[in-house]
C-alpha cells in the first residue's frame, strides 16, 4: 500500500491526480491509521463492499475481528490441534480454489464501480497494483470496453512468488494461475515491477516492462534524528516476518557469541517491530534466545521509522526459495534511508543484493552460514562499542537517487507515453 501512496503523493507533481478505488472494511494483517493523514483531501477514494474469505477462515480458528494471521502459518503455539487442520484445510482451499488470490471476491464489485468512476472523471490511464493479483483482473475485464491505457505493477512476482512454495497445489490450479497471469501480462500497455530479474521473467509477453523500484519518502526521515548513544547493541527487524524467513544459522551464530563473550550477552538485544509468526517465536526460543529478544508489536509507520534509526543494525531477510532473487522489498529503501548498517541474508547478485551494491552497503549474506554471521556480528558490536560504524552505513548520496519523488517521475513518464 504505501508504495502507491507515496507515489501519488508525488505523482502530483508531474500532473497525475490519483482516483483512488478501494475496497471497505478489508481484512489486513495491520493498519496504520496515521498514514490516512497522507491521503489529500481532493483525491476522490471509492470504496465498495467485497467477499473476504479470509474473514470467514479467523472466524473458524477463532479470530474473529482480529487482525488477519501472519502466512496462514499451521505451526503456531497459540492454535490448538483443530485450529491448526482448519489452518491447513484453509491453505489447500486458497491454493487450489481461489486463484489468483483469496481477494478475488472484490473483482465483481470493483468492475461495476470502476466503469462509473472512468465515465464521472475522464480517466486518462488505469493503475492497477498486485499482490493481490486478482486486482489486475479488474482492469483485464474493462479492457474489453474501455480503449484507456492500463498500466500493470507488480510488487511482487506472481506464478513463481516465493510464498507459493507454502501452498499445495494442484497441475489444474497451477495451469490456470499461469494462464491468468499470461492474460494479464499480454492485455496491458505496459507492465512495472520492482526487480531487474522479475522484468526478465515478464518480458517475453509484453514489449513495455520497466523496472520502478520501491522508494522511500525523505519527508518521512527529515524530522527524525538518529540516536547514537544506546544502552544495547540492538539487532532490529522491522516489518512483518514470517515462518519462511527463520533462520537458524543466524539464532544459533546468536546463541554462540552470547557462550563466548559475557558482554556480547549483557549488552546484545534482538527485536522485532511488526507481526511475527508463531513459528518464529518458537524457532527463536528453542535456541536459547528468549531472554534477549523483545517482540514490539505492530507500529505505526513513523514508529517504525525512528526505531530503524536508532537500532545499532537492521535484519534484512530474504526467504531461501526459488524465486527469492526478484524480490527487492519496499522495507530495503527504508532501511538505506534511515542510515543504519544492514545485516542481510539472501541470495547474492539478486535485485535486492544489487541495490546494496549500488549504494556500497554490505552485500547479502549466503544462507546458513554460521561462521560469516559470527564475524558480521562481532564486527558491528565492536565498531558500535568503540562509538564507530561509519564504515558500516550506505554512502547516503547514492541513496536518494531511491526516493519517491524519483519513481513518481518514472511512472509520469509511462503513462505520458501511454496516454499519447
Amino acid at each position: 500500500m504505501q508504495r502507491w501512496l507515496k507515489l501519488c503523493k508525488y505523482m502530483e507533481e508531474s500532473g497525475w491526480t490519483p482516483v483512488i478505488l478501494t475496497v471497505k472494511d478489508g481484512s489486513y494483517p495491520a493498519t496504520d491509521q496515521q498514514l490516512l493523514e497522507e491521503v489529500a483531501d481532493h483525491w476522490p477514494v471509492y470504496q465498495t463492499k467485497t467477499i473476504e474469505p479470509i474473514s470467514l477462515f479467523q472466524r473458524l480458528i477463532g479470530r474473529a475481528g482480529a487482525p488477519t494471521s501472519v502466512g496462514m502459518d499451521p505451526k503456531g503455539s497459540k492454535q490448538s490441534w483443530v485450529q491448526r487442520k482448519i489452518t491447513m484445510l484453509g491453505l489447500y482451499v486458497r491454493a487450489n480454489m481461489f486463484i489468483p488470490d483469496a481477494r478475488m471476491g472484490w473483482r465483481r464489485y470493483a468492475i461495476r464501480e470502476a466503469k462509473e468512476i472512468i465515465h464521472t472523471h475522464d480517466i486518462q490511464a488505469i493503475v492497477t497494483t498486485g499482490p493481490p493479483h486478482s486486482v489486475h483482473l479488474i482492469a483485464l475485464a474493462l479492457k474489453s470496453s474501455s480503449p484507456i491505457p492500463w498500466l500493470a505493477d507488480f510488487r511482487d512476482p506472481w506464478t513463481s512468488a516465493y510464498y507459493n512454495a507454502n501452498l499445495k497445489r494442484s497441475t489444474a490450479a497451477k495451469r490456470k494461475d499461469l494462464a491468468l497471469e499470461t492474460a494479464v501480462l499480454t492485455s496491458a500497455s505496459a507492465v512495472t515491477c520492482v526487480s531487474p530479474a522479475m522484468a526478465r521473467e515478464f518480458d517475453d509477453r509484453n514489449d513495455h516492462v520497466q523496472v520502478v523500484y520501491n522508494g522511500y519518502d525523505p519527508s518521512d526521515f527529515a524530522s527524525k534524528q538518529k540516536d547514537d548513544v544506546t544502552d544495547h547493541f540492538t539487532l532490529a527487524y522491522i516489518g512483518t516476518i514470517k515462518n519462511l524467513e527463520i533462520q537458524p544459522a543466524l539464532w544459533k551464530a546468536i546463541a554462540s557469541l552470547r557462550k563466548q563473550d559475557a558482554t556480547f550477552r549483557k549488552e546484545f538485544r534482538l527485536e522485532f517491530t511488526g507481526n511475527v509468526s508463531e513459528s518464529v517465536k518458537e524457532s527463536i526460543a528453542n535456541y536459547g534466545l528468549a531472554e534477549c529478544t523483545h517482540y514490539l508489536g505492530f507500529a505505526e509507520h513513523s514508529v517504525a521509522i525512528q526505531r530503524m534509526k536508532s537500532a545499532t543494525a537492521l535484519l534484512f531477510i530474504i526467504a531461501d526459495l526459488p524465486g527469492s532473487d526478484k524480490i527487492v522489498t519496499g522495507k530495503i529503501f527504508e532501511y538505506l534511508a534511515s542510515g543504519t548498517p544492514i545485516f542481510g541474508i539472501g541470495p547474492a547478485d539478486g535485485g535486492a543484493d544489487m541495490v546494496l551494491k549500488d549504494v556500497s552497503a554490505k552485500s547479502l549474506m549466503p544462507y546458513d552460514d554460521q561462521a560469516l554471521y559470527e564475524e558480521r556480528l562481532m564486527s558491528l558490536f565492536t565498531d558500535w562499542r568503540s562509538g564507530s560504524t561509519d564504515s558500516s552505513r550506505p554512502d547516503e548520496k547514492a541513496v536518494i537517487s531511491y526516493s519517491r519523488q524519483a519513481q513518481a517521475a518514472q511512472i509520469a513518464k509511462i503513462l505520458n507515453e501511454l496516454s499519447k
